[in-house]
């Protein structure tokens, strides 16, 4: 895989593309020095080792968590419908850790060892987004904001879990491989957790 972008850019993208075929297995530094059509040396030079790829890859999920969080805080401006804000939020949320599986199981994996997220990922990502959500959960559900922070991370756990299950377990849990089946039992979960006043 050659094209646009700097070496550095072409790198990146091609561990990304590699991680989320094949999880952390997939990275190897020929394997993604092949894909980026650059040397091996080169991905050395740029990502010192395998976790530092791991943790760009990682990152370029994050940033597209936080964009989809960007949308979210619209949708907070625009409505004062937490039902719609819940079902968007659920669903996009699904989605995109789904496109992500692999990365997603990747940064699961990290939260299980270091029993948090890591302090850069937590500022810009997790903080703000309970700086708009826990406000608004507050004001029309009645909950403490406390209260609205937790279920809200139970959201994510049983998003993120639920997006990382292969066909094979969803035949389980649901009796369909139709993802959508969960995704649907999320956002009822969710409007279970936050019911307006």
């Amino acid at each position: 895989m050659t094209g646009k972008g700097s070496t550095e850019e072409r790198i990146l993208r091609a561990a990304c593309e590699l991680a989320n075929e094949g999880g952390t297995e997939a990275l190897t530094t020929r394997g993604v020095a092949e894909r980026a059509g650059v040397s091996p040396g080169s991905v050395h030079h740029h990502y010192i080792n395998k976790e530092g790829l791991v943790d760009a890859c990682i990152d370029v999920m994050y940033n597209q968590v936080a964009e989809l969080a960007g949308t979210f805080h619209e949708v907070v401006a625009e409505t004062r419908e937490p039902k719609q804000f819940l079902e968007q939020a659920v669903r996009r949320t699904f989605r995109l850790a789904r496109d992500y599986q692999p990365m997603v199981r990747m940064l699961l994996v990290t939260v299980a060892q270091k029993g948090q997220l890591d302090a850069a990922r937590m500022e810009t990502v997790q903080m703000p987004f309970f700086a708009v959500a826990a406000p608004y959960f507050a004001a029309v559900t009645g909950l403490g904001q406390t209260d609205v922070r937790v279920r809200l991370q139970c959201m994510f756990m049983a998003i993120g879990r639920f997006a990382v299950s292969s066909s094979e377990e969803l035949k389980v849990v649901t009796g369909s491989i139709d993802p959508t089946v969960i995704e649907d039992h999320l956002v009822v979960v969710a409007q279970a957790l936050f019911p307006s006043r």
